[in-house]
């Protein structure tokens, strides 16, 4: 499906001016669209289902876009001159050894409840930065440690008085991430498994044998559900010593969900705390623990469900690639923002939401822009949308 028309330029055109823009710029429009909606109060206004304890909560995932089996921009002798192409080696040392190469990028997210996820910058890794010797996994895992001392001080510095919660995996359960959370005066929350600072986990569970712990340090919740209930227990540790004067706050957080018929699971996590806990925050700490999960499911929509992430749009210009990457992360923004409208909800119907976005642009297609641009709605100096969140 394409748009044609007298007035709009060729693609081409449209090409040549999108490669010589700095890719930062659009990760501006990124914070611009996330200040345009504080000032408009969409958060103020829904603060109660949006904002936790009043707090924004930030999540950082890596993800890869694209892999090629040859090289997709190259100079004239054949070399790969793509900055942001990372060699993966396979079969090394063996008659079948070959290259491909990936792109990385690495998503800052607002997370909100109801899975609400608001893009605000978004960070492509370059092969000098990491060492691309590394298995897929370490080597996701070091990207995103990389983006995260990179980019936490940059969002720090466009929203200096903004409250803000880190989201993490136990990935970040380390002294010198949490020392940059709190020298950014950033709150956390993140996981810590078994075999991260393992010392911490020492010192709870000495803590854990002790009768105060024991009796004044763990709280129960029962929930009743249908054919069944949920019970919860906490258990926590407030200060414990990280090294280098750093201390943090530990929760144990056990969930037990029991069915009449006799069946049962259980979930267990452990989150390394910025903040105190106590009897009446605990289980709301779990609560927003617990978002960070939501921030995947944007990945999975960017490559399945509309916007095309694993399409390269521009193959052989690196830049003009990125910039139509990071505007599809604009998209998103945008189309996030209405799909939590009330018009939206009500006009998509039982439709996918998918479905529903294809629907509009056939309507763009086929509808002049003389007809949109002098429709009723466009005349109003200002268009007001009445916005609905889910809590859960």
């Amino acid at each position: 499906m394409a748009i044609h028309g007298e007035n709009f330029p060729h693609s081409s055109v449209v090409d040549d001016y999108l490669s010589t823009i700095d890719p930062e710029e659009i990760n501006k429009l990124l914070v611009e669209l996330f200040i345009n909606c504080q000032k408009n109060k969409i958060f103020y206004n829904h603060a109660e289902t949006l904002l936790p304890n009043n707090s924004f909560h930030i999540g950082v995932d890596g993800f890869w876009v694209h892999h090629y089996h040859k090289p997709h921009a190259k100079d004239d002798a054949g070399n790969n001159i793509c900055p942001h192409c990372l060699p993966r080696v396979h079969f090394k040392g063996t008659p079948q050894e070959k290259t491909t190469w990936v792109h990385v990028f690495v998503t800052f997210v607002m997370i909100f409840p109801g899975g609400f996820t608001l893009p605000i910058y978004v960070y492509p890794l370059k092969s000098r930065q990491v060492n691309t010797s590394k298995h897929d996994d370490e080597l996701k895992q070091e990207c995103e440690l990389i983006a995260a001392h990179a980019v936490l001080p940059i969002i720090r510095n466009f929203f200096p008085r903004l409250k803000i919660t880190f989201l993490g995996d136990s990935l970040y359960a380390n002294q010198p991430f949490i020392r940059l959370c709190i020298s950014l005066c950033i709150e956390f929350l993140i996981v810590r498994k078994e075999k991260s600072l393992p010392t911490v986990g020492k010192q709870c569970d000495e803590l854990a044998t002790k009768e105060l712990y024991e009796t004044h340090y763990k709280h129960h919740q029962k929930e009743q559900i249908h054919r069944g209930f949920i019970e919860k227990e906490c258990r926590w540790f407030n200060r414990i010593y990280l090294g280098e004067d750093t201390y943090v706050n530990v929760l144990r957080f056990t969930e037990t969900q029991m069915k009449d018929s006799g069946e049962s699971s259980t979930y267990r996590n452990e989150w390394l705390c910025s903040y105190t806990i106590k009897p009446n925050n605990c289980f709301l700490l779990c609560f927003r623990g617990r978002l960070r999960w939501n921030h995947e499911d944007l990945h999975n929509t960017a490559k399945n469900r509309g916007f095309n992430a694993k399409h390269d749009y521009a193959r052989a210009n690196p830049n003009l690639w990125l910039i139509w990457k990071l505007l599809m992360f604009v998209a998103f923004f945008i189309f996030e923002l209405f799909s939590h409208t009330h018009l939206a909800k009500v006009t998509k119907g039982s439709r996918s939401w998918m479905k529903f976005a294809k629907s509009l642009l056939e309507q763009l297609v086929n509808v002049l822009w003389i007809e949109i641009n002098n429709s009723q709605c466009m005349r109003k100096a200002k268009i007001q949308f009445r916005y609905q969140f889910n809590t859960s």
